[in-house]
C-alpha cells in the first residue's frame, strides 16, 4: 500500500459542543473520522436534542459517511456520565 501524503491516516478531533454543527461542517472536508463533542465544565444552554438531530441531518448529508443511529444515543450518554 502506497502511503503517498499521509491519507490513509485518519484521526478525529475535539469539537466544543455550543459550535458543533458549524465547526464540523467546515471541517468536514479535511477527512476526520470522527468528532467528539466538548462540553466544558457544564452543558450550559445546549438544546441537545436538536443538537444531536442537526448533527445526524449533517452527517447524513455527506457521502460515504456512516451514520447508525447512535448520534443522539451519544450526545445523551456523554451528558448523562458527565452530570450523573
Amino acid at each position: 500500500m502506497q502511503q503517498e501524503n499521509h491519507q490513509d491516516i485518519r484521526i478525529g478531533t475535539l469539537v466544543h459542543a455550543e459550535n458543533a454543527v458549524d465547526t464540523i461542517r467546515q471541517i468536514l472536508p479535511h477527512g476526520f473520522e470522527s468528532f467528539q463533542l466538548t462540553f466544558g465544565h457544564h452543558v450550559g444552554e445546549i438544546d441537545l436534542e436538536r443538537l444531536a438531530g442537526e448533527l445526524r441531518e449533517l452527517l447524513a448529508a455527506t457521502a460515504g459517511t456512516p451514520v447508525d443511529g447512535e448520534c443522539s444515543n451519544l450526545v445523551g450518554r456523554t451528558v448523562g456520565q458527565r452530570i450523573g
